[in-house]
């Protein structure tokens, strides 16, 4: 994070308005809640994908 601060590649200004908000305590737990989502999906997806392997070896 401290790399990506000292690039220049974001707006540290703006970075800076963000985390200074009100909400952005609710908004770091949204999004903690919407990429956990989407890890347990690709694990489901992952083991899925796995189990149709394993039964077409089997056969």
């Amino acid at each position: 994070m401290v790399a990506l601060l000292k690039s220049g590649r974001i707006n540290n200004r703006l970075l800076c308005k963000l985390a200074t908000h009100k909400n952005f305590i609710k908004f770091l737990a949204d999004i903690e809640v919407y990429v956990d989502g989407i890890a347990a999906m690709q694990i489901q997806n992952l083991n899925s994908i796995v189990d149709t392997v394993r039964h077409e070896v089997i056969e």
